[in-house]
């Protein structure tokens, strides 16, 4: 196990190395480098110390990266998948529809909360980046986000073992290939359809405030209440 560990965390590094180290991919690498080192050491993982551990890396690196768009939907969909889904799936019940009728029927609405856990985290950078809002974006991820770890597990393999077996590495990156094609394809068709995008304009930083204001109390009111219901039960 730590041995497999120790090759996946220079794996990462290496694919780090390949694709240029950006804010994404970064904080991608330190947080499952730090998954791996805490099974490594026999230590329990906390999310989000992992990925300040990563803010802070970055941030000490390239302190201008904190204004980058990048950066802000990077940790913006960590951080609203995290503290976001929980509360929306409970919000939805979708553990009751899990015990009555399966997990097959259970798993797209998790995937669900959590699309939307991301998108209402992360609403406020992209209106004030791009003054416009994708209308479709949580329903387009539960199509994109299923076949997107197989695109990183793939693109590492062919980065490495191309190095050695050539046409195991154009076999793989083909893989890729069809299915960055079918995002593409997915996401065009997807801009047709009507009122696509919404032209909001840029929200001005008070309202940004606002907003996120809401979203924390809500989300401490939601909490405190779940919390109160468990210990009734």
């Amino acid at each position: 196990m730590q041995s497999a560990a120790l090759v996946t965390i220079i794996f990462l590094i290496t694919y780090g190395e390949l694709t240029g180290f950006s804010i994404a991919t970064s904080r991608a690498v330190v947080m499952m480098i730090c998954l791996l080192c805490a099974k490594i050491l026999g230590k329990s993982y906390d999310m989000l110390s992992a990925m300040a551990l990563s803010a802070i890396i970055i941030l000490l690196q390239k302190p201008y990266a904190l204004m980058n768009n990048g950066f802000l939907l990077s940790y913006g969909t960590v951080l609203g998948i995290y503290l976001l889904t929980p509360v929306l799936t409970d919000i939805f019940q979708i553990n009751i529809v899990e015990e009555r009728y399966g997990k097959k029927i259970a798993e797209p609405l998790k995937n669900l909360s959590a699309s939307m856990g991301a998108t209402l985290m992360t609403l406020p950078a992209i209106m004030y980046t791009y003054y416009e809002i994708p209308s479709y974006s949580v329903l387009l991820n539960l199509i994109i986000l299923p076949f997107l770890s197989f695109v990183v597990g793939l693109g590492m393999a062919a980065a490495v073992v191309g190095c050695f077996f050539r046409w195991i590495g154009k076999f793989l990156l083909g893989t890729v290939h069809f299915i960055l094609q079918y995002y593409e394809l997915v996401c065009c068709t997807v801009s047709n359809f009507p009122a696509a995008v919404l032209i909001t304009g840029q929200p001005g930083r008070y309202q940004i405030g606002i907003y996120y204001l809401i979203i924390t109390v809500s989300y401490t009111h939601l909490d405190a209440a779940d919390d109160r219901i468990s210990v009734d039960l």
